[in-house]
């Protein structure tokens, strides 16, 4: 039990701060409740991770001020124009979304770090989005073995 929580910590710290095409927390999060549920588990499980990923993004918000500096001399001004329209358009909301999907999330807490978007908005809106995206993958991990417990013969 502590072992999987220091597991959900480390993947959550380890997925948020460092750029990866796939999110180890969902892949651990899904495969370790495959077999089984037991609810209290599953929901501790996901509020370890909706936590953690929250703190994750603070500390990545955090620390996106020196990564600035590097990327900002590799892109057109006109580049980060633009960016700054589809932020102020879609703003928290489009955190939100962002946080709700299965994409990892890591390049958007950077983004909203180096433009120094309102933290506290950002947080909202990563949380919320977490515990959106940690709801629907309990619902259908449950769902889904009651499905293939109802469908076997």
């Amino acid at each position: 039990m502590i072992y999987d929580i220091v597991k959900y910590i480390a993947f959550s710290f380890f997925g948020m701060l460092i750029v990866f095409p796939i999110s180890f927390v969902d892949i651990a999060f899904v495969s370790e409740h495959k077999d089984g549920i037991i609810w209290w588990v599953l929901i501790l499980h996901t509020i370890v991770i909706i936590l953690s990923d929250t703190l994750a993004a603070f500390i990545g918000y955090s620390f996106s001020e020196k990564l600035k500096r590097l990327f900002v001399r590799k892109k057109k001004k006109n580049d980060i124009e633009k960016s700054h329209k589809r932020i102020e358009k879609w703003g928290t909301f489009g955190f939100y979304m962002f946080a709700a999907s299965p994409l990892p999330i890591t390049i958007a807490v950077y983004y909203a770090g180096a433009i120094k978007y309102k933290i506290r908005p950002f947080l909202i809106a990563v949380f919320f989005g977490r515990l959106t995206k940690y709801i629907i993958y309990s619902a259908a991990i449950y769902y889904g073995i009651e499905i293939i417990e109802y469908i076997k013969p």
